[in-house]
């Protein structure tokens, strides 16, 4: 129908204008054009030409409306070719660690060069000087031919380079023939030597010194086997070096000492692991010779740390004080605990007034067996004292004592009476005391809920 409607010159002329990229106007908005971008759909398909099937707008000539348009897809191909280098050469660039401050000269030159012939390219491309076919070039398509040509010298010269060396390094003397100058297992390209531990890729190490922070453990084994930082001599800050923390669970020596480089407390016990010296002798706080792999070192049921810092015992010994207690059965872990009882008598007077009696005491700690006095007679009565001294089971934290007061008639005891002690006038007038010598404290015990 095409050769019947416009004949053969026509339709010759219309496929050849396909050969040279030129669509049907047809094919523009809403349909789909393949793989050509949206400027390049918009600018190839709006000419009134013989490309169109509306007979009305047919052209029987590719004259210059023709060419501007294939010239502005042209344009616009090259400068999409530049724009995919400028990509691949600056993902290629930050690969090797390179930025816009450190790309070596003549990468620079080139990419700048290719800026600049990109920007004139817009430049005529806007002035809708798309390529003229009688000057020297200085058109759009030229001008991206340029760039797009540039772009691909730059994109080479960028694939050559080796990964970015900063030049601190190099004046400092790292050898650029091998990739570990100072052979710590590190290659001097992640060494940024900014004395901070950020990544793998970035230990702020030193590539010309094996072991950086001085610690025992070349920058190699800290980054890749220990995992401590190499620009800090004692990662967990507990007071070892990480080179002695050898993190194997068994104590050999002080430069050897089994714990882990990466927790400060190895064993949990509340006592940093450079406090816990192993001598089996306790110094000071800071020297608790307990071993930093055993929460309780003497095996008496108390963490070292609660004996230092809280109960005041000697972690290295289950009994601290000797007196036959363990350490975390005994409320004063540190002393043998003896009670003394002072009774003081000062005109004493018992339920029927009587005077001029001579008087006598029971004493009896924690059920321990009565203890009798002397006896206090006539003139002594009205001010005396008697001290009565107790072994206390320190496993107790507090105690029960009673005394009773009595009066001597002379005789067998059988007519002896009680005094009213405790001052209640019942019919047991013991005094009951209880005594908690952690407060200190002593006060009256209870008895039928008074």
């Amino acid at each position: 129908k095409q050769l019947e409607e416009d004949g053969l010159t026509v339709v010759v002329i219309h496929e050849l204008g396909h050969m040279l990229g030129l669509m049907h106007p047809h094919q523009s908005f809403g349909y789909d054009t393949g793989e050509l971008n949206f400027e390049q759909d918009w600018f190839w398909s709006q000419s009134a030409t013989t490309m169109t099937y509306s007979w009305d707008l047919e052209n029987a000539y590719l004259d210059g409306l023709n060419r501007d348009t294939l010239d502005r897809g042209h344009a616009l191909l090259l400068l999409n070719g530049v724009q995919n280098y400028r990509y691949a050469i600056w993902t290629e660039l930050e690969s090797k660690g390179y930025d816009h401050d450190t790309v070596p000269n003549d990468v620079f030159q080139s990419i700048l060069e290719m800026d600049q012939a990109w920007d004139l390219a817009i430049e005529e491309f806007e002035n809708r000087n798309y390529f003229s076919y009688y000057s020297s070039g200085y058109d759009a398509v030229g001008l991206a031919v340029l760039s797009l040509e540039t772009a691909a010298d730059a994109l080479e010269m960028a694939q050559a380079l080796d990964d970015y060396t900063p030049k601190i390094w190099v004046d400092l003397g790292t050898d650029p023939n091998d990739a570990d100058t100072d052979g710590d297992g590190l290659e001097d390209g992640v060494e940024t030597m900014t004395g901070i531990w950020s990544t793998d890729e970035e230990t702020g190490t030193n590539p010309l010194l094996y072991d950086t922070d001085g610690d025992g453990l070349s920058d190699g084994v800290e980054i890749l086997e220990t995992y401590t930082d190499p620009t800090d001599d004692d990662t967990d800050h507990d007071g070892l070096s990480d080179g002695v923390e050898t993190n194997t669970g068994v104590w050999v020596d002080s430069s050897d000492t089994g714990t882990d480089p990466n927790d400060a407390d190895t064993d949990g016990d509340l006592l940093w692991d450079g406090l816990e010296t192993n001598t089996g002798i306790f110094v000071s706080e800071d020297d608790t010779g307990t071993s930093p792999l055993d929460y309780d070192s003497d095996g008496d049921g108390l963490e070292d740390g609660f004996e230092v810092i809280e109960w005041g015992s000697d972690p290295n010994l289950v009994d601290t004080d000797s007196d036959g207690y363990d350490d975390d059965d005994d409320y004063w872990p540190t002393f043998d605990l003896q009670i003394y009882i002072t009774i003081y008598y000062y005109n004493v007077e018992n339920t029927d007034v009587w005077t001029g009696d001579d008087v006598y005491f029971y004493v009896n700690i924690e059920n321990t067996g009565w203890e009798l006095t002397d006896t206090v007679v006539d003139e002594d009565e009205y001010y005396v004292s008697y001290n009565y001294s107790h072994n206390a089971a320190d496993s107790n934290p507090y105690f029960f004592f009673w005394v009773e007061a009595w009066d001597d008639d002379g005789g067998d005891g059988s007519g002896d009476d009680q005094y009213d002690i405790d001052g209640r006038n019942t019919d047991d007038n013991r005094l009951f005391l209880v005594y908690y010598p952690a407060l200190p404290a002593i006060g009256l015990a209870p008895r039928d809920g008074k």
